[in-house]
């Protein structure tokens, strides 16, 4: 789960350096606008894409299934917990940072689903944390579903996105 995000920033970040080519025609306003905020967006998604990277590396359980096989689930739910515990300042700061910007109109209903995923992802967390440092092991794999609907929420936004530089084109 953890590396999905990551490998969502990334494309956003290589999808707004890269994608982002404008033609002078028509709505040159309206695709400035969507182009400063992809530019917003990428800073914040790279900053959180880059916090997560170094966290998660130092838990290769989370990660890597044969490192997770290899581990007792005491030691796995551990790293889950430590990853959770750490990343999540980091969730709730890219949070904040999307509390802040103003998405144009052509933007915010992806705007509002990238919150609520963060949102969602945040929460996601928040109650990992708590069961598994209560050793409620059978309370976090009940969470699992949750990591799953994440997953397929995240591919939506990063097809999301791509419509969106289609857009600014």
């Amino acid at each position: 789960m953890g590396s999905g995000l990551i490998v969502f920033s990334s494309l956003i970040a290589a999808l707004v350096v890269f994608g982002c080519t404008y033609r002078n025609s028509g709505g040159a306003d309206e695709r400035n606008e969507l182009r400063d905020y992809l530019s917003q967006a990428r800073r914040i998604e790279t900053k959180l894409t880059d916090a997560l990277g170094v966290t998660i590396a130092k838990y290769p359980a989370v990660y890597d299934e044969n490192v997770e096989r290899r581990s007792s689930a005491t030691d796995v739910g551990r790293a889950y917990r430590g990853y959770f515990s750490e990343a999540l300042p980091h969730v709730e700061t890219a949070r904040a940072e999307w509390a802040r910007i103003t998405p144009p109109s052509t933007a915010s209903g992806f705007h509002t689903q990238e919150r609520k995923y963060l949102d969602d992802l945040a929460r996601f967390m928040r109650r990992s944390v708590i069961e598994l440092e209560s050793g409620n092991t059978a309370a976090f794999a009940d969470l699992l579903p949750e990591s799953e609907q994440l997953e397929k929420d995240e591919d939506q936004l990063r097809a999301w996105f791509g419509k969106l530089l289609d857009e600014s084109r």
